[in-house]
């Protein structure tokens, strides 16, 4: 779903409360993260940005299976599928998604 989309949503939802006689005094959302890294183990990392995510091994330093979570603002986490990394295979990436609203962070599981 696009910011705009986010948006004309957000505009329906207080013209209906407005009409419907709610009171709002103020609006606020949570600051959009500038993004990140994960630290990398076993060559592996997780890195995110406003609303998007990705994980990557450059390259998987053991043969193993690996999986990407995120911390999604206002829904639900994201935690992917795993995925087969063999030692010295780059998997750039091996899953990304995104976030309706902010990633607060991500990660890789390991196994």
């Amino acid at each position: 779903m696009t910011v705009r989309k986010v948006t004309l949503k957000v505009a329906a939802l207080l013209a209906t409360a407005l009409s419907a006689g709610a009171v709002v005094t103020t609006i606020t959302s949570a600051p959009a993260q500038a993004g990140g890294t994960s630290r990398t183990t076993y060559g592996c990392y997780a890195r995110w940005w406003d609303t998007a995510f990705a994980g990557y091994c450059s390259p998987s330093t053991r043969n193993q299976s690996v999986q990407l979570h995120a911390n999604c603002s206002l829904e639900p986490d994201y935690q992917g599928p795993w995925i087969g990394a063999s030692k010295g295979e780059y998997l750039e990436p091996f899953d990304s998604d995104d976030c309706t609203f902010p990633v607060d962070g991500a990660s890789i599981g390991y196994n």
